[in-house]
């Protein structure tokens, strides 16, 4: 079975850019950004240890994830799952958004366009089955907090990859 996972610099991710001069009240609405173009799926081996420690420790937080999904804090928005779907031989990690209900009964839309679950669009709506969480992700103050998998992904990429991607983690 092969697996796919996109580093989420290639995900749809809402950042709020403001272009406002400082100290001007106006917001700027969100810019939708979408890198990929820039950065292709990457195949995974089912036994990639890393990943799989790393999905593992999403999993893991996924209560405190569901706590500020709830009650979010001051510039924490934008708050998204990666969801593992599967159709025939293929597997496929895509980020979902829009995330409505409680977990276990969670749907959300699909934020990226699938490239190998071809049952899929951009903008479905889905139910989440939380065994098929593979990792989650949310902005706080312009910067991602989470994405466990994009850590595991490193080791693909060039350094100046990287370093962009680290660029956009809250905790890099």
């Amino acid at each position: 079975m092969r697996h796919y996972l996109s580093p989420c610099m290639a995900a749809m991710i809402v950042v709020a850019v403001s272009c406002a001069p400082k100290g001007d009240a106006v917001k700027s609405e969100p810019t939708k950004v979408d890198l990929r173009d820039e950065e292709p799926i990457t195949e995974v081996s089912a036994n990639d240890s890393e990943m799989s420690a790393a999905i593992a420790k999403a999993r893991s937080t996924l209560p405190a994830f569901y706590a500020r999904l709830k009650h979010p804090g001051p510039g924490e928005t934008d708050f998204s799952l990666k969801v593992k779907f599967t159709e025939g031989e293929d597997t496929e990690h895509i980020w979902v958004s829009e995330l409505q209900g409680p977990p276990g009964k969670m749907t959300g839309t699909i934020n990226d366009t699938p490239e190998y679950v071809h049952s899929l669009k951009l903008g479905q709506r889905v139910p989440i089955p939380g065994d098929k969480i593979s990792d989650w992700l949310y902005i706080l103050n312009g910067k991602m907090v989470g994405n466990a998998t994009l850590r595991a992904l490193f080791k693909t990429m060039t350094p100046d990859q990287v370093k962009e991607a680290k660029g956009m983690l809250a905790d890099p």
